[in-house]
């Protein structure tokens, strides 16, 4: 009996599922993104603390799952800002996408605020892309001239994307963003 192409599908993408295996530990690529979504809220924290002191800002945080292609679901936290008659929520969206390490929306009823995790020295988003023939063998990258520190920024919502070092005031302005203010 010949073999159905749905077989050679299901096969394909065992095979493929197992070479991904050996270049993304799951775990440690989850564990690294809550880390890093963890090290986002105590800044943020920090940031408000002197109106949630004063009872003018209150935070919450919520479980919520993430489905990502390469890392399966898994849960993460979100954060809820609540300032007088307004709420902010800050939704992680995942840690593999194209341009940046990890990306959190900052949802408020006027506007949607993107917080990017990027390298330290980057300003606008940079995206190279390489183009090989669908059988050749994977050439393994160079490592950067530097290695690379992560560090969380604000994406403009404007053409050409810049991004803003994340510090009190750029955070104070992106939240007044989201919630109109």
């Amino acid at each position: 009996m010949a073999k159905h192409p749905f077989e050679d599908f299901v096969n394909k993408q065992v095979a493929d599922s197992e070479d991904l295996g050996q270049l993304v530990s799951r775990e440690v690529e989850i564990t690294d993104w809550q880390e890093f979504l963890e090290t986002l809220y105590r800044k943020i924290e920090q940031f408000l603390e002197p109106f949630t002191s004063q009872r003018k800002i209150t935070i919450a945080y919520q479980a919520m799952s993430i489905r990502e292609e390469f890392l399966g679901t898994y849960q993460v936290r979100s954060m809820e800002i609540q300032i007088g008659a307004s709420d902010v929520h800050l939704e992680p969206i995942g840690t593999y996408l194209i341009g940046v390490k990890g990306r959190v929306d900052m949802i408020g009823s006027h506007a949607t605020v993107r917080l990017v995790l990027v390298d330290k020295r980057s300003d606008r988003p940079k995206v190279s892309v390489t183009i090989r023939p669908l059988n050749a063998e994977r050439v393994a990258q160079p490592p950067p001239e530097k290695p690379l520190e992560w560090t969380w920024k604000i994406a403009t919502s404007t053409s050409p994307i810049r991004y803003e070092s994340l510090n009190a005031e750029s955070f104070y302005a992106a939240l007044m963003e989201a919630v109109g203010g």
